[in-house]
């Protein structure tokens, strides 16, 4: 909590400094929107905050430091206009089938195979040709290694919807629990081959699927892979989602298996602290006592 709430008022104090701090430029080489254009362009965040400040951390940081011990501090006031009554969005409910069908995937994200597996059928029951749902239903065999039943489901939720990206994306995420759970590795190669398919399969360049990319990264952490090769699309995920922690872990893993346990740490600490998701700060915990477990065991 503490880091926490260090990172929150570090955070404030920075932006704050950069948007009405004494010599700050304006206009478009303003820093922080000069540091958010070089990240979307690849640059490395460190990198990118010294050429958007034209000063390296230390500087930086004793320039924060002393904007912010000063007695007066600069400000505005913003008014938001008030929406007239005209202009406010009415309120129209969602479909039946959609709200069971979001019910369901959030059951899957909190690893609820039986309350997902029954709001899938229940959308079913309401439309017996919707693909999503059947993909639910293989995503919740899948849940609980119900390998054949789940691959019976896919085979007929992608033969009534080929070009879904949600179809593929359960699909290729299933072949790949799969492939983690195979003790040999010829069937584990067999089956991320076929993940790694399905994530190809959706759309690339301007229609680039964030969460596709990040899963044919996350594909080259099994055994048995190069992680060198997941460097890449888990970049380019990250660069579509800048926010993502989930994205940010994964990367975490990869620097770990790329022989960098402290960059690692690094990544998986600030996940830990900013997440508000149990079951993504109870991950990175469980990452940063392995990489403890490892070093402690290297120095043995």
């Amino acid at each position: 909590a503490k880091d926490r709430e260090r990172f929150d008022a570090q955070a404030w104090a920075l932006v704050h400094y950069a948007k009405l701090g004494r010599g700050i430029r304006s206009g478009p080489r303003r820093p922080l929107v000069q540091f958010r254009s070089l990240l979307d362009d690849g640059v490395a965040p460190l990198r990118a905050a010294e050429t958007a400040f034209e000063a390296d951390p230390a500087e930086l940081a004793d320039r924060v430091m002393e904007y912010v011990g000063r007695d007066r501090m600069s400000w505005f006031a913003v008014k938001p206009p008030r929406p007239s009554a005209e202009s406010t969005p009415k309120l129209r409910p969602l479909p039946k089938t959609d709200v069971l069908l979001h019910l369901g995937w959030l059951s899957i994200e909190l690893v609820r195979a039986d309350t997902a597996r029954g709001y899938f059928e229940m959308a079913l029951r309401s439309d017996a040709a919707n693909a999503e749902a059947r993909a639910g239903l293989g995503a919740s065999d899948c849940i609980e290694a119900r390998w054949s039943e789940a691959q019976d489901q896919f085979q007929r939720s992608l033969a009534a919807a080929p070009d879904d990206p949600a179809v593929q994306l359960q699909a290729g995420n299933c072949d790949r629990a799969r492939a983690a759970a195979s003790a040999l590795p010829a069937e584990r190669e067999e089956w991320v081959r076929q993940a790694r398919a399905h994530y190809r399969r959706i759309g690339k360049g301007d229609e680039a699927f964030p969460e596709a990319l990040a899963m044919l990264g996350a594909s080259y952490l099994l055994p048995g892979q190069d992680p060198k090769l997941g460097v890449a699309p888990l970049e380019a995920a990250a660069r579509l989602l800048p926010g993502s922690l989930e994205i940010e872990l994964l990367q975490a893993r990869l620097q770990a298996a790329l022989g960098s346990p402290g960059l690692a740490s690094l990544q998986a600490r600030e996940v830990f602290s900013r997440s508000g998701s149990r079951r993504l700060q109870e991950e990175a915990r469980e990452f940063l006592q392995s990489l403890d477990s490892a070093r402690s065991a290297s120095r043995r």
